[in-house]
């Protein structure tokens, strides 16, 4: 059996890759249709969702205020 040694950094962008893509599927598939208040508050919520994955990846190289800033996102409710 083959061992797949992951770091956490890699997870995290992994996330934000995931959320970015489904975004990007979401937004091309709805071109030229009308969005409700829903789909919208999803695509926003995601794109914060995303960067506050890549934040959270960055922690202990960008200043600590937005690291926290930034994560706290995560914790809010939509």
């Amino acid at each position: 059996m083959v061992e797949f040694l992951v770091d956490t950094h890699t997870i995290l962008f992994l996330l934000f890759l995931g959320n970015i893509t489904t975004v990007a599927i979401l937004v091309a598939y709805n071109i030229g249709k009308i969005q409700k208040k829903p789909y919208i508050e999803f695509i926003v919520g995601s794109i914060f969702l995303s960067f506050s994955w890549i934040l959270l990846s960055l922690r202990d190289q960008i200043p600590d205020i937005v690291s926290v800033l930034g994560v706290t996102r995560l914790y809010w409710p939509e």
